[in-house]
């Protein structure tokens, strides 16, 4: 079973499991020299890429790039000269990437910082390419019921101030132990930290120290996972 435009072949297990298959289906096309009905094949599978450059699973993304680089190696193509500028509104330098016949299976990537900015895509000279724009932010999340039995716990993120670069929030949180019959002892907020921001060490050094402290202590915990962790001992 293949669409009716010959591009991939659909899997029920999923998306890796379709891209898995067209890839094989893509490789005996290539072993038949069938290369004018593996073209579309290799066009639509460059449109699947992910972020990164893979394409889902690791077996995925072998089988594609396998596939895919064993028809680069055997197609006669005409000549590729394809020269692509990109500039961004408000940085000086432009980038430019050139694709030939050696390189146009190949991923290129340009990262730039802030929003609402213009970007400009000139290409120029022969040959066929795809251009993708990924957009990365964060998102406060939606606040949603607890199943914690034994405390009640409030977060409250506010915007202190914001500059093109940067953002600073501060994190009110309200924590109560429910149970009256026995003291919390000791209680711990594992607070993870999104990618690119750290917290006030000043401000918590307030909040820990002294008589009329709020916080037993704190550490930072990398070992938690990649982005990092805040460790607050009440």
């Amino acid at each position: 079973m293949y669409f009716t435009d010959r591009t991939h072949w659909p899997v029920l297990k999923g998306k890796d499991a379709t891209l898995e298959a067209t890839a094989y289906a893509l490789l005996a096309l290539v072993k038949d020299q069938a290369f004018d009905e593996a073209k579309p094949i290799v066009r639509w599978l460059s449109q699947q890429q992910r972020y990164g450059g893979n394409y889902g699973s690791t077996q995925a993304t072998i089988m594609v790039y396998q596939a895919v680089a064993e028809y680069a190696s055997t197609v006669n193509e005409p000549p590729f000269d394809l020269k692509v500028d990109i500039s961004v509104k408000g940085r000086s330098l432009m980038n430019k990437i050139s694709f030939n016949n050696r390189n146009h299976y190949t991923t290129r990537t340009s990262k730039f910082d802030g929003i609402n900015k213009d970007v400009t895509v000139t290409a120029t000279g022969t040959g066929e390419a795809m251009f993708n724009m990924i957009s990365f932010y964060y998102a406060i999340p939606t606040e949603k019921e607890s199943d914690c039995e034994m405390f009640d716990l409030k977060l409250e993120l506010i915007e202190v101030s914001s500059e093109e670069n940067k953002r600073v929030y501060k994190l009110k949180i309200e924590v109560k132990y429910k149970n009256t019959e026995r003291d919390a002892s000791m209680s711990i907020l594992d607070i993870g930290l999104p990618t690119g921001y750290k917290f006030n060490k000043n401000d918590l050094d307030a909040l820990s120290k002294g008589r009329d402290r709020i916080i037993s202590a704190y550490e930072a915990n990398k070992e938690l996972s990649e982005k990092g962790s805040l460790i607050i001992y009440l």
